[in-house]
């Protein structure tokens, strides 16, 4: 969008004199985009990640049945509230239908204070908040939560044995050996999936150190705008503080400005494009069903979107099969179960900014 800096109209004879200002998406010169040095995560399976990857496996069979007491190991679906100076609610603080196994440490150190809880009751619980007292962070050092239980079911797990491995209907899976091969493979391919979009952000980072230069503005109060209007409409019955966006999300848009026009600059060194056969292919691999795919062919509006997305992973692959990679050890923490529930029983953390 252009901004009007002059206007003049003397007479419908001589008609109307304006300027306008436009802001246009610069040239951007590549300096270094070849050779970056970074590294890549060497993630090794562990025994205890496979041990997890049972127990996640060990509830998703588990048999449950009502019980009137919060115990360690119990599974709990509660709702939790912020508290705020005077035992006050704070609004839109709130988080419905949780759901976590006691013990988990999905709700950290809440959940030992609900042990002996009942269906139905109240209780105060605290949460010791990551800042320190003596940072200048407006969170207070211990955080104040209004737990309500709403059901409380005893689950009783089935043994790690062939039985289980054979109840998962996986082909070529019998015996509790072959489950554990195969979810040591697919922990790897998880894993490898992780180090891939972890070197990706590392090379993007590298990148816009090695080619420092000044955004436009405007793109940068574009990006910021649709971020404001995202907010806006995921909570429209909420005060949207736009200014408090704006600065918290500034640098965010001034780093992917700048990928962006480095990005522009790689496609148009490299004389890197997508064809048509490219975009029917692509679309062949999804795993979508046939009447979506035929849908996406008939359909060319989505294509640009794909085309994008194919555009960024050619752009990625010059950067990787041009940088100095060298792999490294990383200390990867192993995955807490998932507590399996209804639909919609995923439980989050509540967010307290």
């Amino acid at each position: 969008p252009g901004q009007l800096t002059d206007l003049k109209f003397d007479s419908v004879e001589e008609g109307m004199v304006f300027e306008i200002e436009v802001e246009v998406e610069p040239k951007v010169e590549l300096k270094k985009y070849k050779g970056l040095k970074v590294e890549k995560d060497k993630v090794e399976v562990t025994e205890e990640m496979i041990e997890y990857a049972l127990q996640d496996l060990q509830l998703r069979f588990a048999t449950a049945k009502a019980a009137d007491e919060v115990k360690e190991g119990y599974v709990v679906r509660f709702d939790l509230q912020a508290i705020g100076e005077g035992n006050v609610p704070v609004l839109g603080k709130k988080l419905e239908d949780a759901v976590t196994r006691i013990g988990s440490g999905e709700f950290g150190p809440l959940e030992p204070q609900m042990i002996g809880m009942k269906v139905g009751e109240s209780r105060y619980v605290e949460d010791e908040s990551p800042a320190s007292p003596d940072t200048s962070s407006d969170r207070p050092p211990v955080e104040r939560y209004q737990v309500t239980v709403k059901s409380i079911e005893e689950w009783e797990l089935p043994p790690i044995d062939d039985e289980l491995a054979i109840n998962l209907g996986l082909e070529d899976v019998e015996t509790l050996d072959e489950l554990k091969a195969y979810l040591r493979d697919r922990i790897a391919q998880q894993l490898e999936q992780e180090a891939e979009k972890t070197l990706e952000g590392r090379l993007i980072d590298e990148l816009l150190k090695e080619n420092p230069f000044e955004v436009p503005e405007q793109m940068v109060e574009n990006y910021l705008r649709v971020i404001v209007e995202d907010f806006k409409r995921r909570y429209p019955n909420e005060q949207v503080d736009e200014e408090l966006i704006r600065t918290k999300y500034r640098p965010e848009a001034i780093h992917m400005v700048r990928w962006y026009l480095l990005r522009q600059a790689i496609i148009e060194a490299e004389n890197l494009t997508v064809s048509d056969e490219e975009v029917l292919e692509y679309i062949d691999t999804l795993n979508i069903p046939r009447p979506q795919k035929q849908h996406l062919k008939q359909h060319t509006q989505h294509w640009d979107e794909i085309r994008e997305q194919l555009l960024h992973r050619k752009v990625m692959e010059v950067l990787k099969s041009h940088a100095q990679i060298t792999e490294v050890v990383s200390r990867k923490e192993s995955p807490v179960p998932i507590v399996p529930g209804g639909e919609g029983a995923e439980a989050t953390r509540i967010i307290t900014p």
